[in-house]
């Protein structure tokens, strides 16, 4: 007995195979021959079949032997025009010895010689699903490429596009303080501290990018145990310090807390420079901004609230997406990727946490990460 691929059995295109038959007695053979792929098998008389037989799941036609072989050639003709996909048709014909050779030569022509053999019969449906099979993997599989070289394409883009203005801004600024003598100390400065913003733009987009690819391909190892928040979130306050004072910005932190929590340090830091980052890069001159860490339902919460314009809630599916890019402009030129809070949702993922959002009653926005304690 052959054996029906388990993947298959449960193929969720629900595949079909119809038999248009000629004869009672043929069709009752043919359903007995074919006993292993009875819940795929659909029949009708050929003088009952209308176009309207065939259906999407339809992916085998057997021919039952008619002697007319012109009439199944129409009916081969009309699916195929009418539908625009692959079919798999099996007419059993009755040969003769002499013109055996003739139908073997003729390379357009399939078929099964009449009277049927179970075996071979069989084999020829075993055959045609595991090729459907391989033809549904490859076609995955190149959906699949080509959505990564759309990805490919988009990076490439963005690298391009946000990566030129600071790197012409530093050739620009470097051949200014190289060819100009007359440049006061003063100017030197300002124009030095101007090269260090561009790299530092530079520097933060191959960041992303790389930290992109890292947990795309694999390459982040993710180490479970118990972590203190308080460190790595203060750290990342005193590193964007300089960033903060120049907006003047204040940044608020409240514990209500132990700040243990059961995650990966690393992908902590992560999280939370992206969310600081963006809570200055946003936020206008003359805020604040408050980081609240507190337990609830056996969670370590962090919210880091704000007092930007929030988000509009058309652009709020946006969110987490990758090159997604709101409305709001950074409010001291820094630049942004569109890459960032997608991060944040992978990295969030790779260590069982959740990441919330909210646009204030009064004012800016509040991105909430709900951390396992245990």
């Amino acid at each position: 007995m052959i054996f029906m691929p388990k993947n298959y059995i449960e193929n969720p295109l629900n595949l079909e195979i119809l038999l248009i038959y000629s004869r009672e007695s043929e069709k009752e053979l043919i359903i007995e021959f074919l006993e292993d792929y009875k819940q795929f098998l659909k029949f009708i008389s050929i003088k009952d079949f209308n176009i309207l037989t065939i259906s999407e799941s339809t992916k085998i036609v057997i021919f039952g032997y008619v002697d007319e072989a012109n009439i199944v050639e129409e009916i081969i003709k009309s699916i195929k025009q009418q539908f625009n996909q692959v079919y798999y048709f099996i007419p059993i014909k009755y040969v003769e010895l002499n013109n055996y050779d003739k139908l073997i030569d003729d390379k357009n022509i399939d078929f099964i010689i009449y009277p049927i053999n179970r075996l071979i019969l069989e084999k020829r449906i075993f055959n045609i699903l595991k090729l459907i099979k391989f033809e549904n993997e490859w076609l995955k599989e190149k959906k699949h490429l080509e959505f990564l070289n759309r990805e490919k394409n988009e990076l490439l883009a963005i690298a391009a596009h946000d990566l030129k203005n600071p790197i012409f801004s530093i050739q620009l600024l470097a051949k200014t303080i190289r060819d100009d003598k007359s440049l006061t100390n003063e100017e030197l400065y300002e124009f030095s501290d101007d090269i260090v913003s561009s790299s530092d733009r530079i520097i933060d987009i191959i960041k992303q990018l790389l930290d992109l690819n890292s947990i795309e391909s694999g390459k982040i190892n993710i180490d479970i145990a118990q972590v203190n928040i308080y460190e790595p979130i203060k750290h990342l306050i005193e590193l964007y310090k300089f960033k903060s004072d120049r907006k003047n910005i204040k940044v608020n932190m409240d514990f209500e807390s132990d700040g243990m929590a059961y995650t990966d340090s690393n992908a902590v830091k992560n999280i939370f420079d992206n969310f600081i980052s963006n809570a200055i890069k946003y936020s206008p001159f003359n805020k604040s901004i408050y980081i609240n860490i507190y337990d609830k339902d056996n969670f370590l919460v962090i919210d880091v609230i704000d007092e930007g314009p929030g988000i509009p809630e058309a652009e709020l599916d946006k969110l987490f997406k990758r090159f997604a890019k709101i409305s709001n402009k950074p409010t001291g030129g820094e630049n942004s990727t569109g890459l960032g809070l997608s991060i944040v949702k992978k990295f969030v993922d790779l260590i069982n946490a959740k990441v919330m959002f909210k646009n204030n009653d009064n004012i800016g926005s509040t991105f909430s990460v709900w951390i396992p304690k245990s």
